[in-house]
């Protein structure tokens, strides 16, 4: 995808009975080793693949979801840190000892490549997401979803249409906005992200974003900082004014 980025598109995984498009992020580090973010299906012919880039010495899961394959990764790679948000951690029991990521700087051994930052305001659901600085990349999991619907079966389309994963629109799934308790909190994190400049946005699931990722972030959660956006605005023309 980029230099030293690398997308891995696994097989669907079910979300409410719908078969949902899945992706794992690869980066290599600047000390040659790879860095995996939720990780997908696993497959022998895969591990050789990345075993060839470098070796994998992280796996991060940046959610409580989707932790299927986490057993087959950690049987894999037992020489691979484990890290995870707390409810994910607890949620991978005796999989592996879990380190906690930290809520808003980056973990020392990826300091220099990835800015990092779990997302607040939604205690059910907090997101790890990372930002790869040398190809401006911001690397979501569920933030954004932006499933192809028209490729789904045409009984599926209205349940993914429902579930606000449409492509069209590309925005923060329904089960995850409800889980917002704390708007201010959310809306400071999802400010933060936006003030890291990305240029590209991958997703967990669905189609990514190659360009203009401020733009679609900006898009996709205008209606949680469309007051603040505004506020930005009336500042701006009463300073242009003075």
């Amino acid at each position: 995808m980029a230099d030293d980025v690398w997308l891995i598109d696994s097989g669907p995984s079910e979300e409410m009975r719908l078969p949902l498009p899945t992706r794992a992020v690869l980066v290599r580090l600047g000390n040659g080793a790879t860095w995996l973010y939720a990780p997908a299906r696993f497959t022998d012919a895969l591990r050789d693949e990345i075993d060839a880039i470098g070796p994998l010495r992280h796996i991060v899961a940046p959610t409580a979801t989707h932790l299927e394959p986490l057993p087959d990764w950690l049987h894999a790679y037992p020489e691979a840190q484990f890290w995870a948000t707390e409810p994910g951690a607890k949620r991978a029991g005796s999989l592996s000892s879990a380190r906690y990521l930290k809520a808003d700087r980056a973990e020392a051994a990826w300091e220099d490549d990835l800015r990092q930052l779990v997302v607040q305001g939604n205690p059910s659901h907090p997101e790890a997401v990372f930002f790869h600085r040398a190809s401006d990349t911001l690397i979501l999991a569920d933030l954004i979803s932006a499933v192809e619907t028209a490729h789904l079966s045409p009984w599926l389309r209205p349940v993914g249409w429902l579930m606000g994963l449409d492509d069209a629109v590309g925005r923060m799934p329904r089960r995850v906005r409800r889980g917002v308790r704390d708007e201010q909190a959310f809306a400071d994190s999802l400010e933060r992200i936006i003030n890291w400049g990305p240029r590209r946005i991958l997703l967990r699931h669905g189609r990514w974003y190659r360009r203009d990722g401020v733009g679609e972030l900006e898009r996709a959660f205008r209606k949680i900082l469309r007051e603040r956006q505004w506020d930005k605005a009336l500042q701006k023309m009463q300073d242009d004014a003075r």
